[in-house]
């Protein structure tokens, strides 16, 4: 959650600054353009990795408990 983000933010601020070092336009657009891809694919990795392991955690589903009142009525 917060860790992954935090790692992110930090690792796109470096990236950003590694490519507006350059003055060539080409660069900057590419770089943009990975900048985004890269961005994305990040954060549905970070996604996935949350919901495995929330997956991971209950080995078996337990059934929720009936909501109170919704089968009392009548």
């Amino acid at each position: 959650g917060e860790r992954w983000s935090q790692i992110e933010g930090e690792w796109r601020t470096a990236l950003r600054n590694d490519l507006r070092g350059s003055d060539t336009d080409s660069t900057g657009w590419i770089g943009g353009v990975a900048l985004t891809v890269i961005s994305v694919i990040v954060a549905l990795i970070a996604i996935v990795l949350g919901l495995w392991a929330k997956h991971r955690k209950r080995a078996r589903p337990q059934t929720p408990s009936p909501i109170p009142g919704f089968f009392s009525n009548g």
